[in-house]
């Protein structure tokens, strides 16, 4: 997988796919905008813990992201609700801080 923000320009972004690179790690929506504009077909994970609902709705609904970190039970509880409870998301949450609250 590879992390967009470390170099997120389109023409990268396209060699890295021609190349066999197929998942990217999104950290914002901005983020997967751009992989999806480019990559019409690669996979987004939105792995950012924190997120607006607003974006996690855009990611799932209109870009097809169904991989998303989080870091505590409250953003479990956004990412539930902005996917309209949604039964084929994968979740990673974070080692550190997987009981903590946000």
């Amino acid at each position: 997988m590879y992390a967009v923000k470390a170099n997120p320009t389109p023409a990268l972004l396209q060699i890295l796919w021609d190349n066999g690179i197929t998942h990217y790690d999104t950290a914002s929506i901005a983020e997967v905008r751009l992989v999806k504009a480019t990559l019409p077909d690669a996979t987004c994970c939105f792995m950012h813990p924190v997120k607006s609902e607003e974006a996690i709705a855009e990611a799932y609904f209109v870009h097809g992201v169904k991989t998303f970190s989080l870091d505590c039970l409250e953003e479990l509880a956004k990412i539930v609700r902005a996917t309209q409870g949604a039964t084929d998301l994968t979740l990673s949450a974070s080692a550190s801080r997987r009981r903590r609250s946000c």
